[in-house]
């Protein structure tokens, strides 16, 4: 993203490649989408026991989040309950 933006607020940087070139690059959406490209090419992927364990990390935070609020919920009924019985008295 900041190639894209660096090319369209500072066009000055293109000035010393060639005129066909500059012409291309000229778009911010053009240089950030070759930048994207390239940096996804060589940049380390993460091995697949890494995205396992990100994906199991990611259940189990899910879980837990199901878990609270569901006690948030029995809660939420037992305290309804309990003023509903206070307000028959």
């Amino acid at each position: 993203m900041a190639s894209g933006l660096a090319v369209t607020f500072e066009p000055r940087l293109l000035q010393h490649f060639p005129h066909e070139l500059s012409n291309f690059l000229h778009s911010g959406i053009t240089t950030g989408t070759i930048v994207t490209v390239l940096l996804h090419q060589f940049l380390p992927k993460s091995s697949k026991r890494e995205e396992q364990e990100a994906h199991e990390e990611s259940r189990a935070m899910v879980k837990q989040e199901i878990h609270e609020l569901q006690q948030q919920e029995e809660n939420q009924e037992v305290s309804q309950t309990e003023l509903s019985a206070k307000g028959n008295n």
